[in-house]
C-alpha cells in the first residue's frame, strides 16, 4: 500500500494508518513481522553506505 501527500498533516496520517500494522491486518489480513536486531561490523556495513532505500 503506497500513500502519497504534500500535506503538512501527511505524517499524522501515515501514523494512523500505518502505525502497529492496523490497517494492513485489517483490509489485508497481514501484518508486518517484528524486526529482529542485526549486528553488522563497518565492512558489512560499507557496500550499504551513502545508497537510499
Amino acid at each position: 500500500m503506497t500513500v502519497l501527500t504534500n500535506s503538512e498533516g501527511g505524517g499524522k496520517l501515515l501514523n494512523e494508518l500505518f502505525a502497529e500494522g492496523r490497517s494492513l491486518r485489517r483490509l489485508a489480513g497481514i501484518s508486518n513481522l517484528p524486526a529482529t536486531l542485526q549486528k553488522l561490523s563497518t565492512a558489512e556495513l560499507a557496500p550499504s553506505e551513502g545508497v537510499c532505500h
